[in-house]
């Protein structure tokens, strides 16, 4: 019937947030919990980036914005950068869930983004950067980290990179700079 027949082709729904962090309760972020699902549920932003110091909150922020804006999305996942060694196992695990298991290689990141509403949500960011350095002074194994966000950031997708990070790579203020023109 084709009823059956369309519930078959709707994409099989993937979520690999299980193993987040716990957080504390978050008191009186309405305003910023609304701000960011604006950006990312009806502007489709291909990067959302929560900036600021160590035990403000930002990882409660995400975790409250993931469990309402989740069902927006046909892949989830979060990952932080302290399991991943080089950028390079970064994006293979990234384009292992979210692409099509005898698709992957040839992909790219935003091809696997084209292919599923996907939001990625990226924790500890900072950690792909050299402490005491100018800020945005990458480590040697992720130095092309930048390219990977310039690829999300410019093409288009439906999907959504949401960093969460103590320091901003100067790509997104490029990028932002670049949007607002």
């Amino acid at each position: 019937s084709p009823a059956t027949t369309s519930t078959n082709n709707k994409p099989e729904k993937r979520n690999k947030i299980t193993f987040t962090p716990k957080c504390n309760t978050l008191h009186n972020r309405t305003q910023q919990l609304n701000t960011i699902k604006q950006w990312i549920v009806e502007e489709n932003s291909p990067i959302v980036t929560i900036i600021g110091l160590s035990g403000i909150g930002k990882t409660a922020l995400a975790r409250q914005l993931v469990e309402q804006i989740k069902d927006n999305f046909h892949r989830v996942i979060w990952r932080s950068h302290r399991q991943f060694p080089t950028l390079n196992s970064l994006k293979t695990n990234l384009k292992e869930f979210l692409g099509e298991p005898q698709t992957t290689k040839n992909l790219s990141i935003t091809d696997s983004l084209n292919s599923h509403r996907s939001l990625i949500i990226l924790d500890d960011l900072q950690e792909i950067f050299i402490r005491g350095e100018l800020a945005g002074t990458y480590l040697p194994e992720y130095e092309n980290y930048g390219q990977l966000l310039t690829e999300i950031g410019s093409n288009s997708h439906n999907s959504c990179l949401l960093l969460i990070t103590r320091e901003q790579p100067t790509e997104i203020a490029t990028l932002e700079t670049e949007n607002c023109n």
